[in-house]
């Protein structure tokens, strides 16, 4: 038995037969995408559980940065974590999750976050809830928005990077995107369905709706700053282009613009992510702060308050 990175293009097959044979409401292709069309992707990410020349159990690390204090720290997202189902019960998942630990740590990444809702099985490799407020909007009859808000078009591609930039600065814990993360955004599997991109025609603010376990969804939205009136705008046109009459909404509300909007029908907690700290100090340095104490007053903030990952940089 072996526990290491996936050595060939022939072992990669079977990781994504391995997933698709654990995730039987997800087919394989999502799986595949999530490799291929990660521009981070490197072999060692890909860990494996083989025996006699069969991968039994797998665990995929996402590179990414996100915002944690006032720097982009390296992340090593976890998911994609299965195992064949003849081959559950003998602890293969757990060997896979240390290996993945010890890769990540050996390699420099001071943390780690995944989603899932098997939470105690992952507390025991010392991940923690981080909660994210999740808002739900209901359409209803209001006055005609005072700005105007149409679909994304190639000319305001710049804008809304510009947007979403500025507002992840603010925001814990945003994935950085860089060009290439941008190109492929929209060849994800990530975001299944239909998603539209709307922006206000000031150029203000920007969303991206669609679908999220069969809710209609805000997978993202930037304004800027407490712009109540330009978040309304963007909701509203996203009830009339999406028909739906409600839509969920995951992230803190750093401005007070989803606590303020006149379609707010209630919030409650989303809590699939989970985040370990695999390195304190380095953490520390990445987030320029000024010493661990003030990192671990920061992430008691993040589990009081909640934190903002968009589902369109789900892993």
């Amino acid at each position: 038995m072996e526990i290491r990175a996936v050595k060939s293009d022939g072992e990669l097959q079977q990781v994504f037969d391995v997933c698709d044979a654990a995730f039987f409401d997800t087919s394989r292709d999502f799986f595949v995408a999530s490799v291929r069309n990660d521009p981070d992707w490197e072999p060692w990410q890909t860990r494996v559980l083989v025996e006699d020349g069969r991968v039994l159990s797998t665990v995929q690390i996402f590179s990414r940065q996100i915002r944690i204090g006032q720097g982009w720290v390296r992340c090593g997202g976890v998911g994609n974590v299965a195992t064949l189902p003849a081959a559950r019960g003998r602890g293969f998942a757990s060997r896979v999750m240390q290996d993945v630990l010890d890769a990540l740590r050996s390699r420099g990444y001071p943390v780690s976050v995944l989603f899932t809702s098997i939470h105690p099985f992952y507390a025991r490799f010392g991940y923690r809830k981080v909660p994210m407020p999740r808002w739900r909007f209901q359409a209803g009859e209001q006055p005609k928005p005072a700005v105007g808000v149409r679909e994304v078009g190639p000319d305001d591609l710049a804008t809304v990077r510009h947007l979403h930039e500025r507002d992840a600065l603010q925001r814990p814990i945003v994935v950085r995107r860089n060009q290439q993360r941008w190109a492929v955004l929209d060849k994800t599997p990530v975001t299944p369905g239909t998603t539209v991109w709307l922006i206000t025609e000031d150029g203000q603010g920007y969303i991206r709706v669609g679908q999220w376990d069969d809710r209609p969804f805000v997978f993202e939205v930037a304004t800027t700053g407490d712009d109540v009136d330009t978040f309304d705008a963007l909701l509203a046109e996203a009830f009339r282009r999406k028909g739906n009459r409600e839509l969920f909404l995951e992230g803190r509300d750093i401005h007070g613009t989803f606590a303020n909007s006149r379609y707010l029908a209630g919030k409650d907690t989303c809590d699939d992510l989970m985040m370990a700290v695999l390195d304190e100090q380095r953490l520390t340095d990445e987030a320029g702060l000024s010493s661990v104490g003030e990192l671990k007053e920061l992430l008691a903030d993040f589990e009081q308050n909640g934190v903002t990952f968009w589902r369109s940089d789900f892993f």
